[in-house]
């Protein structure tokens, strides 16, 4: 690994080893062992610099060729020149010219909310080594960004800001030397650098210090970040405030000790650390942020301090081998997302001081059996047990109203469930691709079912709803495939669009006379229905809300209105024998 600490310039090194090369000693800013570095092979002078004698290397024009200003691409932006790349893709090495004082990425749409900066030098491959000048003073936003072949980067003193992303997702990069002239590091800088495992700044810099590898703020009470590589960390004594991101994609991290000092955990701190197996939040700990342990697969252990009094969005979202965790008495909300993709997850007590669960909280826990939610909690969240496959029982309490959207969608394991009393509201889809239910008591405390509520519930053989109930919404029951009948209240007025499309095995319904329209598709392909009977209170039939009834053989339309309509749009594929009577007179369907 080949290295270069001047004062006039910054060397990002492939690795490669130049023959001939004279070996020089060059101190650090502040560290007590010495670099030993080679000069690059670009050079026709020695340079050697050390910070405590303030001896001064020669100017980079002195002795090195820059590189012509063609070979560049490039913005002026208030007579400053900002380098964003380069038209010369073959180049493996570059002195960039004097004239530049800033080098930037591009921000580019991911999609509608999302960007991501792009280097200019990320994607000509044969890049090896780049010497900037000191006319540099920002290293911006994604300036080298993904450039995987550097090894090293020693920021030259002239910067005093390095940018968001700047070095984001440089694999190979495994130190970094930084001057006191920056005092400013953006979010992210160097995330993403997996091998990186030595951090330098110098002992003068008046914002940041390092120790272990881990970068500070100068009185040692914020964490800032950390190297990508380490596999290690033991936090500082005097630290209060784990930043964000400040671990996030240390891919190796296996073991971090935090201090009892430590108060809050920002948002991200250890998002993607993929080795991360355990770790203990001493009670110091009031605040964790969202997303703290987001894709922490290995994650198996951890203890949450009593001191917390909110879990945020999606702090173990995707913590695949979390098999169990214990939340403390002193949580009173569980924010969204914050088990789902917990795929291992079997068994979670949510104790009495909790009162909201936000939406998705346990979103594809397909190892989730069971799960009690205690009186305390008074809103649950859509969502929030989606495509629990593996569910087979729980235990809604008194104190819930309603049964938001989306509740048990894809609860393929559930074969029953108690709505209590308290529930005057069945949300949209709640129950939809509960494939194994075969058993549900509607309570007379609910008045709405919503739009899909139970669709696609292939096993359920029949459904009473209570009089309380004055709306069902469209496609409420269909595809359920097994539903033989179903009793409909006198309170309803309205039978939505699809409400008992593709229940196949349906072979008879009674309409209440409260009944006064039939939407679209409401009774599409139910196969086995043999007769109906429209009240004479039903003054709208949609259009299609008998085709495919292929067993329909007796239908009543009592309404008299209806004999100027054409039937075919309404019923189709009936058999040939099917009879039809409009007000009582047979209907020619011919």
């Amino acid at each position: 690994m080949q290295k270069l600490f001047l004062n006039i310039g910054i060397v990002l090194r492939a690795g490669k080893i130049y023959p001939k090369q004279k070996k020089f000693d060059v101190h650090d800013n502040g560290c007590d062992n010495n670099i030993h570095c080679k000069v690059p092979f670009l050079a026709t002078k020695k340079f050697c610099y050390e910070r405590e004698t303030k001896q001064e290397a020669s100017n980079v024009s002195d002795g090195l060729k820059e590189t012509p200003l063609k070979a560049f691409k490039y913005e002026i932006l208030d007579g400053r020149y900002i380098l964003t790349g380069l038209t010369n893709t073959s180049l493996k090495d570059i002195v960039i010219p004097r004239v530049f004082s800033k080098i930037a990425g591009k921000k580019i749409r991911i999609n509608e909310n999302k960007f991501e900066f792009i280097s200019g030098f990320t994607y000509p491959i044969k890049l090896e080594n780049v010497i900037i000048p000191d006319t540099i003073t920002e290293i911006g936003d994604g300036a080298f960004a993904k450039c995987r072949n550097f090894t090293v980067a020693i920021i030259p003193d002239s910067v005093t800001k390095i940018g968001k992303d700047a070095f984001w997702n440089c694999q190979n990069l495994t130190s970094i030397t930084i001057p006191s002239s920056v005092t400013e590091i953006d979010e992210r800088a160097f995330e993403g650098c997996s091998k990186l495992t030595s951090i330098m700044i110098a002992s003068d810099n008046p914002k940041y210090k390092a120790e272990g590898n881990v970068v500070y703020t100068k009185d040692g009470t914020n964490l800032i970040f950390a190297a990508g590589g380490l596999s290690t960390a033991k936090v500082l004594d005097n630290v209060t405030t784990i930043g964000s991101r400040a671990f996030a994609y240390c891919k190796y991290l296996k073991n971090i000790t935090i201090a009892n000092s430590i108060t809050e955990i920002c948002d991200d701190a250890f998002a993607y650390c993929e080795s991360l197996e355990s770790i203990s939040i001493p009670n110091s700990v009031t605040k964790i942020g969202k997303k703290v342990f987001t894709c922490c697969h290995r994650l198996t252990n951890i203890t949450i301090s009593n001191s917390v009094t909110e879990i945020c969005d999606d702090t173990f979202n995707e913590c695949n081998d979390l098999a169990s965790i214990t939340i403390p008495s002193s949580v009173t909300k569980i924010g969204k997302r914050v088990f789902a993709y917990c795929k291992a997850l079997t068994s979670i007590t949510i104790p009495d001081s909790v009162t909201e669960i936000g939406e998705l909280v346990f979103a594809y826990c397909g190892s989730l059996e069971s799960i009690s939610i205690s009186n305390s909690v008074t809103k649950i969240d859509a969502g929030i047990f989606w495509c629990c496959s593996g569910l087979k029982s729980v235990t809604i309490p008194n104190s819930i109203t309603e049964i938001d959207g989306s509740t048990f969608r894809g609860c393929s394991g559930l074969t029953s469930i108690n709505i209590p009393k308290s529930i005057t509201k069945i949300g949209y889809g709640a129950f939809s691709g509960c494939e194994c239910l075969t058993n549900i008591t509607i309570p007379k405390s609910v008045t709405e079912i919503c739009e899909m509520a139970f669709a696609g519930c292939e096993c359920l053989p029949s459904v009473t709803i209570p009089d309380s109930v004055t709306e069902i919404g469209g496609g409420a029951f269909v595809n359920c495939n097994s539903l033989t009948s179903i009793t409909l209240p006198n309170s309803i007025t309205k039978i939505g669009s699809g409400t008992f499309s593709g229940c196949r095995s349906l072979t008879s319904i009674t309409i209440p006379r409260s009944v006064t329209e039939i939407c679209q598709h409401a009774f599409y392909g139910c196969k086995s229905l043999v007769s109906i009977t429209i009240p004479d209170y039903v003054i709208k039939i949609g259009n299609e809300s008998f085709f495919k009834c292929t067993s329909l053989k007796y239908v009543s339309i009592e309404n008299q209105i209806f004999r100027k309509y054409d039937m075919s749009c309404i019923f189709r594929d009936l058999p040939s024998f099917a009879e039809i009577k409009i007000g009582g007179k047979l209907y020619d369907q011919h």
